[in-house]
């Protein structure tokens, strides 16, 4: 256990937390400040450069598709204009809630939400905004604080996720993937390559229920509700 552990850089530190009532999570945070005060305090600053990564999208009842990001530098405030990827292009929209849970709660668990009119990093944090649909989970989020800076970072946009879609291979015969996440989409890549599965077409779209049962097929799913990524294996 991590109070237990007499030399840390030769002992791994193990915290229990619960995923749902968010018991534990205070001791993870606080070890890892302790260790980022000591371990890492020469390495550690605080930028003003806005560093944001979209990590899920979500709908929630009462404030529509929302997007769970991590601020990690810089500020985000309310009514900012901002870009992220999506499916069919960049998206433009203006933040219309900055929330975040309330003490030692988690963003994934289901609980009352604080809403603010400035954040400054680091810390998650849950973004409601108009069509946020097609978002591209994986990406960094972008803030245009001009008019003149809109189309500069749709194209910053577009040429990060072209990046990172250009770095996957896939073949003329192959199984399709759907992934709601890039890194669900690269996990389930990687793992098709290791098992010499061939892929030959891939796609970003929220994984539903009712997808499966139109398609009749067999398949292998990470979570439930079906919401993550899923192979489609059989019956092609």
């Amino acid at each position: 256990m991590y109070y237990q552990n007499p030399n840390p850089k030769e002992y791994i530190s193990m915290v229990p937390t619960s995923a749902h009532s968010g018991e534990g999570m205070g001791n993870l945070m606080a070890l890892l400040v302790h260790l980022s005060q000591t371990v890492l305090a020469k390495r550690l600053s605080f930028s003003e450069e806005l560093q944001a990564t979209v990590l899920e999208v979500k709908a929630i009842p009462g404030l529509g598709t929302t997007i769970d990001i991590v601020l990690l530098n810089g500020t985000l405030k309310e009514g900012q204009t901002m870009i992220v990827a999506g499916t069919e292009g960049p998206i433009v929209t203006q933040i219309k809630a900055l929330l975040t849970p309330s003490k030692m709660q988690d963003l994934r668990v289901k609980n009352q939400w604080l809403e603010h009119k400035e954040i400054r990093a680091a810390q998650g944090v849950k973004i409601a905004a108009k069509e946020l649909e097609k978002t591209v989970a994986g990406l960094n989020l972008l803030v245009a604080n001009q008019a003149d800076e809109v189309e500069i970072c749709k194209e910053e946009m577009e040429r990060r996720l072209k990046s990172a879609l250009n770095s996957i291979k896939v073949k003329d015969r192959g199984v399709f993937v759907q992934a709601s996440t890039l890194g669900s989409l690269e996990a389930l890549l990687e793992f098709l390559r290791t098992s010499k599965i061939p892929v030959s077409f891939f796609f970003f779209f929220l994984i539903l229920a009712e997808m499966l049962k139109i398609a009749k097929i067999d398949f292998y799913f990470d979570s439930t509700p079906v919401s993550k990524s899923v192979l489609w294996s059989k019956k092609m």
